[in-house]
């Protein structure tokens, strides 16, 4: 009895627990950290940055944001808000970047869905419709200044993670790249699948990704791992690794069991009964048809006979 009234009560009052937690999510002030604030572009906003940014925000902003200027932003709670009013313009442009970066609430993360230089040309986008807006000091940044770069890929057993060094030649001399943001995804069937975040390189041009522990690989475990060079500075450089880093699982092929889109042996039972029934049925009613005709016709024979 006492279970019961528990559960009664818990059924009340769950919904109410959940709109308060909702809106107090909305209500709550979105505060930056401070030091997220005083983040700046390491380049200049260009037409070219802007026209960039521009594309960008049509695919993956203009649905909650709207066109800038227009106020036809979405009616959701917390307010999407029209990025080129006052409001949304007096924010720094590390605030910017870092809501565009983290995400909250309706707002999603656009960290493991946009580059670092693709976040900061929406920026540039927005900015573009302030006409007071003057872009902060650049931020400085180790920039490679060699010739050909390349990837190694290391896999770290004991922990679990996988290590990838990007190195430059510079006069000769091999150097680590430092500082340059890189992706690792891992190759599926129909497309890649990103594996943690983004990482920069560190003083030795090295980057650690964690790897889940249940990653699925092929018949035998092995994933094909792709570690992407993730700066435009450098071009499009990538570097593929099978590594025997996941579970083996063995799946089926699509051709092994009965299903609509198989050969015609291995179609669904009932696909079959359905048709060859249906086959049965069309050709027992012609037959049908056939014989009443034929007695009609001997009926009418019989009586021009008598006649």
């Amino acid at each position: 009895m006492k279970r019961r009234i528990m559960i009664k009560y818990l059924t009340i009052l769950i919904p109410f627990v959940f709109l308060y937690i909702n809106s107090y999510s909305q209500t709550e002030e979105w505060i930056v950290p401070k030091e997220k604030k005083e983040v700046v572009s390491t380049f200049n906003f260009t037409d070219e940055n802007i026209k960039s940014g521009e594309s960008l925000y049509q695919k993956n902003c203009l649905s909650c944001h709207g066109n800038p200027t227009k106020g036809n932003f979405a009616p959701l709670q917390p307010s999407p808000g029209d990025p080129a009013s006052e409001k949304f313009q007096n924010q720094s442009d590390g605030s910017m970047f870092y809501k565009i970066t983290e995400g909250r609430v309706l707002m999603p993360q656009f960290k493991n869905i946009l580059s670092e230089k693709e976040r900061w040309e929406v920026v540039a986008f927005i900015r573009s419709f302030n006409k007071n807006y003057v872009q902060p000091a650049l931020a400085k940044i180790d920039e490679f200044k060699g010739d050909a770069v390349n990837i190694e890929i290391i896999f770290d057993k004991e922990n679990r993670q996988l290590i990838a060094k990007a190195i430059g030649t510079v006069k000769e001399k091999i150097e680590p790249v430092k500082k340059a943001e890189m992706v690792l995804f891992a190759k599926r069937y129909f497309g890649n699948m990103q594996i943690d975040e983004s990482k920069r390189t560190n003083e030795e041009g090295m980057a650690f990704f964690r790897l889940p522990e249940e990653l699925p690989g092929n018949d035998s475990g092995y994933v094909e791992f792709i570690v992407r060079l993730n700066e435009s500075s450098f071009g499009d450089i990538q570097k593929t690794a099978l590594i025997h880093a996941g579970l083996p699982k063995n799946m089926e092929k699509l051709t092994d069991q009965r299903a609509m889109w198989n050969i015609t042996r291995k179609a669904p039972v009932w696909l079959l009964i359905s048709y060859f029934g249906g086959v049965l049925f069309v050709w027992s009613f012609i037959v049908y048809i056939l014989l009443q005709l034929y007695k009609l016709r001997k009926i009418g024979s019989e009586v021009t006979n008598n006649e």
